[in-house]
């Protein structure tokens, strides 16, 4: 039978909440903006993965990909490019045979109603510094934001996200839970800025309990917040490539300090990431706004840095953008 073209898996996780989490709170300040000792092992999940080229696998028939309702930035920096092109190569050969340049294709098959099986392998600590920029109403923002990834020995986790921004408080998305064979099953998540909002997650009781609103019923096993969603899709990644080759799509189910989404992410395949300290091969994973005035959520991840995100950028109806970029060092 021809490779699976879509999977539906157990306990789960561009971006990334970290990344509409942060664009909604810059928006309240007039600023607008993706192997701890636990083996790799197959078991079912529930996030659903999806081929965008032709299965074996009866199903619906292809349809065509809407057009985003999203507005392009008027200046997006050229720092990405497909692998292969004339801005140069990742030294790495055999990820020019693992992900293929180029972008998925535009015929994509509705999730199909089946399951299989993947594995999952957790990142080793990471911590990421970024240099962020972007624009609000042509002007530019400027600042820095930090990624930090901890695995602990006891099988639990933390993971945060700090952003400061020229003019604007002080931004921090804090996680914690434990860490499963299958996945990242998050307990609670913060979000703070000038308060503190969190999202307890109660797989007991199948619901969320939300500070802003009261319990909420839905809580599915896998589901992640804005920042476990990172580091989940790096582990998936790791443990199979093939989860992030071009076309495919990526659904898991994230919440905030205030609702539950669905976020779809389409790979993209790998491209060339430019960053100070030289080219880094990156796979580009891609969540359009499901609604027109929702966030379009980018992140490249890179094979060599155990999959961590190098690059993250989001992009608003209107324009508004910012982009995370990785100078180059100080990831461990």
């Amino acid at each position: 039978m021809a490779r699976l073209s879509a999977v539906r898996i157990g306990p789960v996780a561009l971006v990334a909440g970290v990344l509409a989490a942060h664009l909604a709170a810059l928006s309240a300040s007039g600023v607008r903006s993706s192997r701890a000792g636990i083996p790799a092992s197959r078991t079912p999940a529930p996030w659903m993965l999806v081929s965008h080229g032709e299965s074996s696998h009866p199903g619906p028939g292809p349809g065509r990909v809407a057009t985003p309702r999203w507005a392009t930035p008027a200046a997006e920096p050229p720092s990405t490019t497909p692998a292969g092109t004339a801005a140069g190569r990742d030294t790495s050969g055999s990820l020019q045979e693992a992900y293929p340049p180029g972008e998925a294709a535009s015929a994509p098959h509705e999730p199909l109603p089946w399951a299989a099986w993947t594995a999952f392998r957790p990142p080793p600590a990471f911590h990421f510094d970024y240099v962020v920029h972007g624009e609000r109403r042509s002007r530019p923002v400027e600042g820095r934001a930090s990624l930090s990834w901890q695995p602990q020995p006891d099988g639990r986790y933390t993971m945060s996200m700090h952003t400061r921004l020229a003019g604007v408080p002080p931004h921090a998305q804090e996680s914690s839970g434990r860490l499963r064979p299958e996945g990242l099953a998050p307990t609670r998540f913060s979000d703070r800025r000038r308060g503190e909002h969190v999202a307890h997650f109660d797989a007991e009781g199948g619901r969320f309990v939300f500070s802003r609103s009261g319990p909420q019923a839905g809580w599915q096993s896998g589901a992640q917040d804005p920042v476990s969603a990172l580091a989940q899709l790096a582990g998936m990644a790791a443990a199979d490539p093939s989860v992030v080759a071009p076309g495919r799509e990526v659904l898991l189910q994230v919440a905030g300090t205030r609702e539950v989404q669905e976020w779809r992410f389409v790979s993209h395949g790998l491209e060339i990431v430019t960053t100070p300290a030289g080219p880094v091969g990156a796979v580009r994973l891609l969540r359009s706004p499901p609604q027109p005035f929702d966030w379009r959520v980018e992140a490249w991840l890179a094979p060599s840095r155990d999959y961590g995100p190098v690059r993250l950028r989001l992009t608003q109806a209107d324009g508004d953008w910012l982009d995370y970029l990785w100078p180059g060092t100080d990831n461990r």
